[in-house]
């Protein structure tokens, strides 16, 4: 019974522990502007930059943030909850960076974000999702779940509309080599429309649950 016990203890703390590291999992960003870093009172946060850093200006005063920096990383720690402003990192390169905080509550900040070049995003990209199938990624949209390396974005637009058929996308997923879409159907039709007549290029895998259908494409 002891043993039993034991055991199932370091099941919990095992999964415990996997569900802690996924939910601090690092968060790698391009930049294009302004980065929001989600910060936490009196909670370090790890910010790793693409470069050697040559200077760091705050925009808010010294007694209300603690910043330390090391050759490419900064580490900031605001010190009160009303923080406001911008930190400004040169880099060797003469390139600046400008971090936007944003104060939330411990469980949510970030704990470390990656800002990379561009092409170092699509690599890691393509690392994260080089197991990810059609059928997996149709998957993750009916559950409305999110997976690292796949971008989300809410923008309606209209896929597809013929023949009384309209399919109008609620939500886009982008994993680099695939793109999924969820999509509100709408048929006019008298008769329900035979999907297995659908006919879009590039289009894998398609499925279906009352008016919300699931569309993988290559591209």
């Amino acid at each position: 019974m002891l043993k039993k016990l034991i055991r199932q203890t370091t099941m919990i703390a095992i999964m415990l522990f996997t569900l802690s590291s996924f939910a601090y999992a690092r968060r790698t960003v391009n930049y294009d502007g302004p980065v929001v870093v989600n910060v936490a009172v009196l909670n370090a946060t790890e910010v790793e930059l693409p470069e050697e850093i040559a200077t760091v200006v705050m925009g808010m005063p010294n007694e209300k943030i603690s910043i330390e920096h090391t050759k490419n990383m900064i580490f900031i720690q605001p010190l009160t909850a009303d923080l406001e402003g911008d930190i400004y990192v040169v880099g060797k390169s003469a390139h600046s960076y400008v971090l936007s905080l944003n104060i939330v509550d411990k469980a949510t900040r970030d704990r470390q974000i990656k800002i990379a070049a561009t092409d170092e995003i699509v690599r890691e990209r393509v690392e994260q999702l080089k197991f990810l199938t059609p059928l997996s990624l149709m998957r993750v949209m009916a559950l409305n779940q999110e997976l690292d390396g796949v971008f989300i974005e809410s923008k309606k637009f209209v896929l597809y509309e013929s023949k009384g058929l309209k399919m109008t996308v609620t939500k886009t997923y982008d994993a680099v080599g695939m793109k999924g879409y969820t999509v509100r159907i709408e048929n006019s039709n008298e008769t329900p429309f035979d999907f297995r007549t659908l006919s879009m290029k590039g289009l894998v895998a398609f499925s279906y649950y009352k008016d919300t259908g699931y569309l993988v494409f290559y591209v």
